[in-house]
């Protein structure tokens, strides 16, 4: 009981966060918010995840939880590799230009 109460609180103060980050970047704030209202109702009833979890043929219900959490961590992991190579593009196209001054200037 202890442990649910503050799972519930995280999920809480997360879902704080994602509203607030919804202006930058919306569909990261949807989906966060998607994920943490079903942490929410997994917390607060766990059989849920149990008969969903063996409705879609899966033993319990926190092993389905745990290959949700893979496959997110999963999608976590190629939207910050997307975003690294956009910044790595954005710094060679700035350090061209600044060398291209720094040609033209001798």
């Amino acid at each position: 009981m202890i442990f649910q109460i503050g799972l519930i609180a995280a999920l809480c103060i997360l879902a704080i966060y994602a509203y607030f980050q919804w202006r930058k970047a919306p569909l990261v704030a949807g989906m966060l918010l998607l994920v943490t209202l079903a942490g929410l109702v997994f917390a607060v009833a766990p059989d849920i995840a149990n008969d969903l979890a063996h409705r879609v043929g899966i033993g319990r219900g926190a092993d389905l939880i745990m290959y949700f959490f893979i496959l997110i961590s999963l999608m976590d992991i190629f939207n910050v590799h997307l975003r690294f190579r956009a910044s790595e593009e954005r710094f060679t196209q700035v350090v061209r230009a600044l060398a291209l001054l720094d040609a033209g200037r001798k």
